[in-house]
């Protein structure tokens, strides 16, 4: 799609893709888990491609921690309201 570079794609993207990236990693260790590659793309694509999928695997990461973070003190919070009554 014109030398476009999507992540998480829609269907109709997808589709019309000539190279595709998936990335798996964890992000505490800074450690990629997975990775795979399908079509042809030019090293400097692959390189762009790679940066931007990683990205993304940090920025998913924190928003994710910081849900489970708030999530378990709301827990926390009802837990000791309850006790208290």
């Amino acid at each position: 799609m014109g030398g476009a570079i999507f992540l998480d794609p829609s269907e109709e993207e997808e589709e019309r893709q000539a190279s595709s990236l998936q990335v798996a990693m964890m992000p505490q260790f800074g450690e990629i888990t997975k990775m795979s590659q399908l079509g042809v793309s030019e090293l400097k694509t692959v390189t762009d491609m790679t940066s931007q999928c990683l990205a993304g695997c940090i920025e998913v990461h924190k928003v994710m921690r910081q849900h489970f973070l708030d999530r378990a003190a709301a827990q926390q919070k009802t837990a000791a309201e309850k006790a208290s009554s």
